[in-house]
């Protein structure tokens, strides 16, 4: 099988080799990451945003776990 043969279709048309953008499906060069700085810059929000979320629940849960242990010790004796 030639290198060719990966991009053709049953019916023998090219299909030139690409991949497509992971937030708006856009077809792109294989060299990109992104189709467009307006994806990218709206990934980078969604990952801080979602890194923000993340440490704010383990935040929340390591307090409540700080708060349970101290109410434990002032109350077992």
């Amino acid at each position: 099988m030639s290198k060719y043969q990966k991009y053709t279709t049953d019916d023998g048309t090219y299909i030139y080799p690409h991949k497509h953008c992971p937030r708006c499906n856009a077809v792109m060069d294989e060299s990109k990451e992104y189709c467009s700085e307006s994806c990218q810059t709206a990934v980078t929000v969604k990952h801080k945003a979602s890194k923000k979320k993340t440490y704010m629940i383990f935040g929340i849960l390591g307090a409540i776990i700080a708060v349970a242990i101290i109410l434990m010790v002032i109350f077992s004796s």
